[in-house]
């Protein structure tokens, strides 16, 4: 495989599972981390091999070439294939703020029954 392949590779695992997180709306656990960062560093150190094997066959301006395209297109891929809003963080001054509405809201609806919230 080449270094394109590899990092190709790389770049598959990583949005796999940041869209896996997007989806489920929740954070991974230690398990699925671990085995996806097992897995980076594995290719990480073949795409280490396989740099050094392409600029020594095809030359170090080949590969800084070849290099700055596949950085160009990674970048064009990650705004527009994988780009995934980024989620609301859950924090705790908001859950107090929902909890002071919703007591003032139990407290006007004990004064006035008929009042419509």
């Amino acid at each position: 495989m080449t270094f394109v392949d590899l990092s190709a590779c790389i770049f598959a695992v990583r949005i796999g599972r940041e869209y896996e997180r997007h989806v489920q709306e929740k954070k991974h656990k230690v398990r699925e981390n671990l085995e996806a960062k097992t897995v980076i560093a594995s290719l990480e150190r073949q795409l280490k091999r396989a740099r050094r094997a392409y600029a020594a066959d095809d030359g170090e301006s080949a590969y800084k070439e070849m290099r700055a395209r596949w950085f160009a297109h990674l970048r064009w891929m990650r705004m527009h294939l994988a780009y995934f809003r980024p989620q609301r963080i859950k924090t705790q001054p908001r859950l107090l703020q929902r909890m002071v509405v919703d007591q003032a809201c139990k407290i006007g609806k004990s004064r006035d029954p008929e009042a419509k919230v």
